[in-house]
């Protein structure tokens, strides 16, 4: 095997383990972006739940006066 064919077999191993790698981290973005969306939401949930109660409370206090 002559030093071309070496270096152009060096190369596409290279090539693939750096796409590979690529693949790997746009994978793993896109699961904290999924992540991300999703405790967005549970907090949105959260808030609109502690919302609903304290205007429940203040209607009751508001109601007893």
């Amino acid at each position: 095997m002559d030093d071309s064919t070496q270096q152009k077999i060096d190369f596409e191993r290279e090539k693939a383990l750096k796409d590979q790698k690529l693949q790997f981290l746009e994978q793993r973005n896109q699961e904290y972006k999924d992540q991300q969306a999703q405790t967005i939401e549970r907090y949105e949930e959260r808030l609109k739940q502690e919302k609903e109660e304290a205007n429940k409370t203040l209607g009751d206090r508001i109601s007893r006066m």
